[in-house]
């Protein structure tokens, strides 16, 4: 009896334990913006309007449109902190097109992998082709 009370007890413990630090595993940084142009996220276009930008854990990027059922997530790669504790979006414009690039948010600075569109684009434009660079400001939500 005593060992069958004991091994409850335990259970219950580690089920407390896991639900904890699930709990803290499940904390979200969020900013919120309008962007003004359509744009395009990984392999998926977006249009212009009021978006949410979550980051649900290291690495993990969601992007949502608040009017519009349209949301993406990518993953992302950390670069140096040069945010300066700045919120903006910064975006690669190659011709009349605008390709998300960085998400600079609470934890520095986040590069969105290029994708097929964006180097194809480039490759088009011949080698040692450019791109302009465009930013847009991000609101936090606390």
């Amino acid at each position: 009896m005593k060992k069958h009370t004991l091994l409850t007890l335990l259970a219950c413990g580690l089920v407390t334990l896991l639900s904890v630090s699930t709990g803290f595993a499940q904390i979200t940084h969020s900013a919120q913006a309008t962007i003004p142009f359509d744009f395009t996220v990984g392999d998926k276009s977006l249009s212009a309007g009021p978006y949410l930008v979550s980051e649900p854990s290291q690495g993990i990027l969601w992007v949502a449109n608040r009017d519009e059922n349209e949301r993406v997530g990518i993953t992302t790669r950390a670069l140096h902190d040069d945010s300066k504790g700045e919120y903006k979006l910064v975006f690669h414009k190659i011709g009349e097109r605008y390709f998300l690039a960085q998400v600079c948010m609470h934890n520095g600075t986040d590069q969105v992998p290029m994708s097929r569109q964006e180097n194809s684009l480039l490759a088009k434009n011949g080698k040692g082709s450019t791109f302009a660079v465009t930013t847009v400001a991000l609101s936090a939500i606390r």
